[in-house]
């Protein structure tokens, strides 16, 4: 079932008994995730993505054991149900732009996991209980509250690909000067990009003003 880009407020009830699979509500206006949602137990894929959702019901979990992708990405979410341990079949997670600033203890149960996106929310290293997903491949945590690495993603053995930046690492009074150095090469990429658009413009326009300095200047100077 899919109804993206609509204006729907409220999850429609007469869809919570089909047999669906998949159910597709992105870039509505979604606002809560109401108890009924519990009954859609078949369902293997649910994409939220894009509403304005700030609270699940703690008894949805509870019939989405099935479940193996969830994308609640741009959303309101501070905090998720402590029941997210009944869907033990989850193996592809979003909840990139929200506003989660720790994670339940009923992560530890998503065993299956191997691949998460938690980029851009308020978490720190402390909230980050991962070490059972032992099948974590990607692990996303770009602009959050990090101070440092957990010591634990060491038993994360399977993970390949994990993103950290944009958080609070510290950085050493010696190393100050890279700071600097990188944003001196954004403003430099910056700068370059600028000035080639402006000369992208100006020779639509025909030869610019140097150039055509140049070419009489030469005109000028060659022999008779």
């Amino acid at each position: 079932f899919e109804a993206k880009y609509n204006f729907l407020t409220l999850l429609p009830e007469c869809i919570v008994d089909l047999p669906l699979r998949t159910l597709c509500l992105d870039s509505n206006e979604l606002q809560e995730l109401p108890a009924c949602m519990k009954r859609l137990t078949a369902l293997t894929l649910l994409s939220l993505s894009n509403n304005t959702i700030r609270k699940i019901s703690d008894e949805v979990p509870t019939g989405l054991g099935n479940l193996v992708q969830l994308f609640l990405q741009q959303n309101e979410l501070m905090l998720l149900p402590d029941t997210i341990d009944c869907m033990t079949s989850l193996q592809e997670v979003n909840l990139s732009f929200n506003h989660l600033y720790q994670l339940p203890y009923g992560v530890s149960a998503l065993t299956r996991v191997t691949a998460l996106h938690l980029s851009y929310n308020d978490l720190t290293a402390s909230s980050l209980s991962l070490d059972t997903m032992k099948d974590l491949f990607e692990l996303g945590l770009t602009s959050n509250r990090l101070t440092g690495i957990p010591h634990t993603f060491a038993l994360l053995t399977q993970l390949r690909s994990l993103q950290v930046g944009g958080n609070m690492f510290p950085v050493e009074p010696s190393q100050q000067h890279l700071k600097t150095w990188e944003m001196t090469q954004k403003w430099l990429k910056i700068n370059l990009q600028n000035w080639a658009a402006a000369e992208a413009e100006k020779n639509k326009s025909g030869p610019s003003m140097l150039l055509r300095s140049r070419t009489r200047k030469a005109a000028k100077d060659k022999p008779s």
